[in-house]
């Protein structure tokens, strides 16, 4: 693995996190504010944040 793919590998990972993160704090504010209209949309991006992130993680092991 050269220099180029490490970076690659580190910033693909931070990207997921940080989508990751996101998706859960909106998850949290719609719980905490009773807006549970958007939810099931939210748990979906959610979802799908979570499996792009365990992907990622996967395919650099």
């Amino acid at each position: 693995m050269d220099q180029a793919e490490s970076l690659r590998e580190i910033f693909e990972k931070q990207a997921s996190i940080k989508r990751l993160e996101h998706c859960q704090a909106q998850v949290r504010e719609a719980i905490k504010t009773g807006e549970n209209g958007d939810l099931a949309h939210l748990m979906l991006q959610l979802e799908q944040a979570q499996l792009a992130f365990e992907e990622i993680v996967n395919s650099y092991s």
